[in-house]
């Protein structure tokens, strides 16, 4: 019986032929990078050096995501010329909490327009998954990335105790013939506040105002498409 040979000694993309017929639009690309969106809350959070590792929340407050990358918390802005995609959630509640996420477009419709995408809540202790393949995508509004656009999500502790949560949202930033990002990045102190542009690539900061460390996520720069529309094909 006669074998099929794959591949003439090239690189081999079948797998994300594949991949791009069973979950379009979720292999990540050269013009993709993997975006963290993150806020954990224990009574160890305080002391640690990751960003988004915080005390619990005191009822009646709101804690706002983290760019674990930068240690800086959303609302986040992005340049035009990118969109984003959500598309994974885990939340775990100790108390009652509401949720929200908010989006907001620069220039959509000559203002600055902002929409609220959703609410969550729980009146008890919960977690929560959801891997979608398409939940929200900045090109609803925007498809060829011609807009900067913010977005928020946050939490609000309703209980009556101080609430513990681990709020992970990941999504694909893509680069839509733009300017890549640029080679440095503003990294936050999570003890002390004191920000510092640094390298990109930086995955540790000891603050120079306060002397911590801070430890970062790195991860690669979406590499700007030649081809302009977002789905563009050869």
């Amino acid at each position: 019986m006669a074998i099929e040979t794959w591949g003439i000694g090239k690189t081999d993309y079948s797998d994300e032929v594949s991949v791009g017929q069973f979950l379009l639009g979720i292999g990540i690309k050269a013009t993709d990078t993997t975006v963290s969106i993150l806020y954990h809350a224990s009574d160890r959070g305080a002391y640690s050096p990751l960003p988004f590792e915080h005390a619990p929340v005191m009822p009646g407050c709101v804690a706002h995501a983290v760019d674990p990358t930068t240690g800086l918390s959303y609302p986040l802005t992005w340049p035009a010329g990118y969109s984003l995609r959500l598309i994974s959630y885990w939340w775990y509640y100790s108390e009652p909490v509401i949720g929200s996420w908010h989006v907001s477009f620069y220039g959509l419709t000559g203002t600055m327009d902002r929409f609220f995408f959703g609410e969550w809540g729980s009146k008890t202790k919960a977690q929560w998954y959801e891997h979608d393949v398409q939940s929200f995508d900045t090109r609803f509004f925007d498809p060829n990335g011609q807009y900067p656009f913010s977005l928020d999500i946050q939490v609000r502790n309703v209980g009556d105790r101080p609430l513990s949560c681990e709020v992970d949202v990941i999504g694909i930033l893509r680069a839509v013939s733009t300017k890549p990002l640029p080679n440095v990045k503003t990294c936050k102190c999570k003890f002390c506040g004191f920000e510092k542009e640094v390298a990109w690539e930086t995955q540790k900061m000891v603050c120079d105002r306060c002397g911590m460390t801070n430890l970062y996520y790195v991860m690669r720069k979406p590499v700007a498409s030649e081809k302009g529309p977002l789905e563009a094909k050869d």
